[in-house]
């Protein structure tokens, strides 16, 4: 009885701190260390009234040299709702000696309220291939 009340309290524990998260983040790893196709992202959305802030991710390596990219995001709200349009990315260039790999978060929505619950799906595509990005997502910051 009492290992089964701990048990609970730590559950309990940890549901409440996964709550408090103020953000989430939803990554795909890419297979060589070039984005040239779309990369799919689901984001499973159980909070209808916050407010969030979404960034681009990229992993970069040594091998990218890009200091923009366009991209085209479309997504799919759990209600089969649709919405696309292209992005323009500025990568910031890093100065010094080159690390090797870096994160980029790039701005994209501030104020981005998710009506439904459920999987929303996110295709990013690059409008060219762009060598040296080894993974691709999107953070959902609660504002």
């Amino acid at each position: 009885m009492r290992g089964l009340k701990a048990l609970l309290g730590v559950l309990l524990g940890a549901t409440i701190c996964s709550c408090l998260s103020p953000e989430r983040v939803v990554v795909c790893d890419l297979p060589e260390a070039e984005w040239r196709d779309s990369v799919h992202l689901t984001y499973l959305n159980s909070d209808t009234t916050a407010l969030h802030e979404v960034r681009i991710v990229l992993r970069l390596d040594n091998d990218c040299r890009e200091d923009s990219l366009t991209l085209r995001l479309a997504a799919y709200s759990p209600d089969s709702l649709t919405a696309s349009e292209y992005h323009r990315l500025l990568i910031e260039r890093t100065r010094g000696a080159a690390p090797l790999q870096r994160i980029v978060e790039v701005p994209y929505r501030r104020g981005v309220q998710l009506q439904r619950t459920g999987a929303y799906h996110f295709v990013l595509t690059p409008t060219r291939p762009m060598k040296g990005v080894e993974a691709v997502g999107l953070k959902f910051m609660t504002e």
